[in-house]
């Protein structure tokens, strides 16, 4: 698996005629691709790879079913992001206009400077830091969204998730609207 990844890799950093890479996609069987497509889902990089197929004409070089897969799960991920960004907002709102003092970490706050499209990346959960005098002001504002503290917590972060969303999920069912997500908040960085 080690050097399949080291191909899809070697793929996505390639700059120029990217399709003299992809034969290298020839070599790989129905095992393999089987591999790197959950390893693809693992390492945020599924719709980076589907996203350097169609951009450099060589999404023949891989099975049909791993283009479908891809796609089918792409759009999922966009119906997510648009959920999640709405949800990401209404929080942001309400800690603003109850005088949460916060940072957002991660995630949503890289667009577009790190990741061009929110769409590419896979959105887990949301990071606050948050001021040690917010804390219980922010850990209102999620109750009241219908969020549930999650135990046990360490005295520098507290989880909260939707309750009955379930246990996190991978593969294509992480990518889904429905699928959980959490908010940590975090009074230190580190």
């Amino acid at each position: 698996m080690r050097s399949r990844a080291e191909d899809i890799v070697e793929f996505l950093n390639f700059s120029s005629e990217p399709g003299d890479r992809a034969h290298e996609f020839d070599k790989f069987g129905a095992r393999d691709w089987e591999g790197v497509v959950r390893w693809l889902d693992d390492a945020g990089l599924a719709f980076y790879f589907l996203q350097k197929l169609k951009s450099t004409n060589t999404a023949g070089t891989v099975p049909t079913w791993v283009i479908s897969r891809l796609e089918q799960s792409f759009a999922s991920n966009q119906q997510r992001v648009r959920d999640m960004s709405h949800r990401f907002a209404v929080l942001n709102q309400k800690f603003n206009e109850c005088g949460v003092r916060y940072a957002v970490l991660k995630g949503l706050s890289l667009v577009p400077q790190f990741c061009p499209n929110a769409s590419l990346r896979h959105q887990g959960d949301f990071d606050y830091l948050v001021d040690d005098h917010s804390i219980l002001a922010a850990q209102q504002v999620l109750l009241e969204a219908g969020y549930r503290l999650k135990r046990p917590c360490s005295s520098q972060e507290s989880i909260f998730l939707i309750p009955g969303a379930g246990k996190p999920s991978r593969g294509p069912a992480q990518y889904s609207a429905r699928a959980p997500h959490a908010v940590e908040l975090h009074l230190d960085i580190w």
